[in-house]
């Protein structure tokens, strides 16, 4: 396995390492037993020798086994292809340059977020406690405060619904405007999993600030997490304008150590047209209205960067609207800040917005402040330097060896990177070709499709190196034989389709992505592409009107023959990130295997193999055929493996009909903003499986980049949420999501394009069985329609 996964393998534990742990004891158990015995019994050494070497190769295995399992079956990678009429589907985000707006992809916020126990907070001290943390409040509002703190208590308390006062969590005093809030009534106490795997109380208050003194809420706990929420409460006459702030990095590709990383915060354009509106309908004489940042003012703005690893600070500033921080203009009303990160690794961007509310000018009534408190949480990536990858600006075209009807390009690196070899990447690139009857050999003007897919560094062909030598300035750096090339493969059959000739190519918008994170690790507007060997259209090159498994997938392998006599088929039930059971009712599918690999943080790729490793492997197999039903990350991993990786799933699949390959339920397959709070609320518990980037709106928006339409045409989902208009899945987790969402999954960021939304927004069903309506896995009528329309 690469790096990437040793490094999960670190910090998770397994439900392996249980196991160990076990076998680490009881092997320790059995040793004091032998070593006790044979003082004792001298006599009967010769029966405790076999017992004793038995332990010390259970000791051996139970070592040997301590690591997460590596993946012992690999799928063969697909040859990715598809029509001209599909480029728009496979676009990376936009990188900004500076003074671009950065707000294409910003994620919204309207709330403030207080981890209680501030910068300490990572240290858990199980002794003393803190002292007085004083969260401020927004002045004349209504809001909401909700506390969310660990629950220690035993197992058998945790499973009632209502706990006594003696089992309160821990001591939490709270005060607001100088009374005490009572704590010890817990009206709401629950264990969320599934998204979560930590147990906590969660108690909510409405509160009112009305009047001159600044409020302030008092909290002295340990492990608090506060959320603030401010309403308008449903009978007032003149409501508030929403105020929302939006924050992104310049550039939501993922980042290398030592580059400039710019974050930028401002009003929401929704939240502009509400103060907008707000002051057309307060003022007298609309047409000199301020701008919507000189109503609702940002008074100080703060940024703090955490390395997660470490829980560590690693940069603390203020945000200015000064136009020299990739801010666009100055005094526009956004705000940014600017750093770099010495070191690769994941880290948490936390921004902070104090602000007021003017009335409009022109007004007769007094200038009545308000203060409005915002927050957001980003996740960013930073990769090692080294891992950049440089593209030559030339590529060759060779006759496929082993298909006749494949042509293969190679794209090679522009530096000597022997680390390469062997070392899986995810490619893609545009191919132009020449038209048959133009005048111009080099005119490659003619869209003829995609190539796509895994591929693994590989020595280029030595013709290729002399040719790029040749063309290229690079030759006194780079010896023949350390050149590194990628190689995709198209079927000659698109070169037919677009009628365009074999021996001239352009590739345009190629990028080469890491697959962990899919932060693009290379990229090049356009690459020529000549063919060195001499290219013939043979008889099976024809394009005969019907596009084929082989064009849109490449050769398919030997032993995945279709339909053998008497091949089993099976349905596959997942869960998904960090689960800690298997949330379907099971009792409503029939003839199925389900996937369990609990409380575990896993990007796409690895969820994927360990998915096709599972039904590989399975004592109930060998399986022909099957299709998957998920629950969140699970249908971005079972959609991530019938995508790259040739599988029984294929044997279902064919371009003239959509089968249910993959069904889902509350999967974010846009990502979802619970990704990034998923770590700064686990971290407050001291428990969680982490940030997972590929959740994240900004990692999720490039790992859609390379899903073809070939695989969301058999991809088939649904979307739930609550019930009720002031109603919600979780009252915390709403205050980070956008409506609609099911307390995890926000329903917008869940349609996939040209894929099959079985419902949407389903109501009165929730992400996990610990929010505010059941859990969507439980849905049986849910569960029986996608147990009978599955593809078997």
């Amino acid at each position: 396995t690469t790096h990437h996964h040793h490094h999960h393998h670190h910090h998770h534990h397994t439900s392996l390492h249980c196991i160990i742990h076990f076998l680490h004891s009881s092997i320790y158990c059995a040793f004091l037993r032998e070593s006790t015995s044979r003082v004792s019994f001298s006599s009967s050494t010769q029966h405790t020798m076999p017992h004793a070497i038995l332990v010390w190769i259970l000791l051996f295995i139970s070592i040997v086994f301590t690591r997460s399992s590596p993946i012992r079956v690999l799928p063969p990678f697909k040859n990715l292809q598809g029509p001209p009429e599909d480029f728009s589907l496979h676009q990376l985000p936009t990188r900004l340059h500076k003074g671009e707006s950065p707000f294409e992809h910003a994620s919204t916020e309207h709330r403030v977020i207080a981890p209680q126990t501030s910068r300490s907070s990572w240290h858990f001290l199980m002794g003393a406690l803190h002292e007085w943390n004083s969260i401020p409040l927004p002045q004349n509002s209504h809001f909401y405060v909700s506390i969310l703190m660990r629950y220690d208590g035993d197992a058998a308390h945790n499973q009632t619904r209502g706990v006594s006062n003696d089992h309160f969590p821990e001591p939490l005093l709270v005060r607001f405007m100088g009374r005490n809030l009572t704590v010890n009534a817990l009206d709401v106490s629950f264990q969320m999993r599934q998204l979560y795997s930590f147990k906590y109380w969660e108690r909510n208050w409405e509160l009112k600030s009305l009047g001159s003194e600044t409020p302030s809420l008092m909290v002295q706990g340990r492990n608090v997490l506060v959320v603030v929420q401010d309403y308008d409460p449903p009978q007032d006459a003149q409501p508030s304008p929403t105020v929302e702030i939006q924050s992104t990095p310049h550039d939501v590709r993922g980042f290398f150590v030592g580059e400039e990383i710019a974050m930028n915060v401002r009003l929401s354009i929704r939240s502009q047209e509400s103060i907008l509106q707000w002051a057309s309908r307060r003022a007298k004489q609309t047409d000199s209205l301020p701008m919507p940042h000189q109503m609702a003012v940002f008074q100080s703005v703060h940024i703090e960067v955490m390395d997660v690893e470490t829980h560590k600070v690693v940069h603390h500033s203020k945000m200015r609207d000064d136009g020299n921080n990739w801010d666009a203009q100055p005094h526009d009303g956004i705000y940014g800040a600017t750093f770099k990160m010495s070191r690769p690794g994941t880290y948490e961007v936390h921004i902070r917005v104090n602000g007021s509310l003017y009335e409009p000018h022109g007004t007769s009534t007094p200038l009545n402040k308000r203060t409005f408190f915002r927050s957001s949480m980003h996740v960013i990536k930073i990769l090692p330097a080294q891992d950049q990858i440089d593209l030559e600006y030339l590529a060759s075209v060779h006759q496929d060896k082993a298909n006749e009807d494949f042509i293969d390009f190679y794209l090679p690196l522009k530096t000597e990177y022997t680390l390469n070899v062997n070392k899986k990447f995810k490619a893609h690139a545009q191919v132009y070709g020449v038209a048959l009857d133009s005048e111009s050999s080099q005119n490659a003007s003619i869209p003829v499709g995609f190539m796509s897919g895994m591929v693994k560094g590989e020595f280029c062909p030595a013709i290729t190196t002399d040719m790029v030598l040749k063309r290229s300035r690079s030759a006194g750096y780079i010896s023949n034989d350390n050149r590194i090339c990628l190689k995709l493969k198209l079927s000659k059959k698109w070169l037919s389709r677009s009628q365009v000739g074999t021996q001239y190519f352009l590739l345009k918008n190629i990028f080469v992505q890491d697959v962990a994170t899919s932060i693009p690790l290379g990229e090049r507007a356009e690459m020529r592409a000549y063919a060195l060997d001499h290219i013939e259209m043979g008889p099976g090159s024809e394009f005969t009107g019907e596009i084929t498994e082989r064009m849109q997938k490449g050769p398919r392998p030997a032993h995945l023959q279709r339909g053998r006599a008497g091949g089993k088929s099976v349905l596959v039930v997942s869960h998904g990130y960090c689960a800690d059971e298997s949330p379907f009712t099971l009792s409503d599918f029939s003839n199925f295997i389900a996937f369990r690999d609990l409380n575990q943080n896993r990007h796409n790729d690895d969820f994927a193999l360990r998915l096709y490793e599972f039904v590989e492997l399975h004592p109930e197999g060998p399986f022909d055929r099957y299709s998957f039903v998920a629950h969140s990350q699970g249908g971005l991993a079972s959609t991530h493996l019938i995508t790259f990786y040739w599988t029984g799933a294929d044997n279902h699949m064919s371009p003239s009909n959509a089968s249910r390959i993959v069904q889902s339920v509350g999967s974010p397959y846009l990502g979802t903003a619970v990704a990034g709070y998923i770590a700064a609320i686990g971290r407050l518990v001291g428990i969680a499986c982490g940030s997972n980037f590929d959740l994240t709106h900004e990692g999720a928006a490039m790992w859609s980049s390379l899903i073809p339409r070939s695989t969301r045409e058999h991809i088939y989902y649904t979307t739930t949420t609550w019930e009720g208009n002031f109603s919600y899945c979780s009252l915390p987790l709403n205050s980070v999501l956008t409506f609609k969402n099911d307390g995890a999954c926000e329903n917008q960021y869940g349609n996939l394009e040209h894929a099959n939304p079985v419902a949407q927004n389903l109501p009165a069903w929730c992400h996990t069985r610990t929010m505010n309506f059941p859990s969507q896995c439980t849905n049986s009528q849910m569960n029986y329609d996608y147990n009978a329309n599955a593809a078997r």
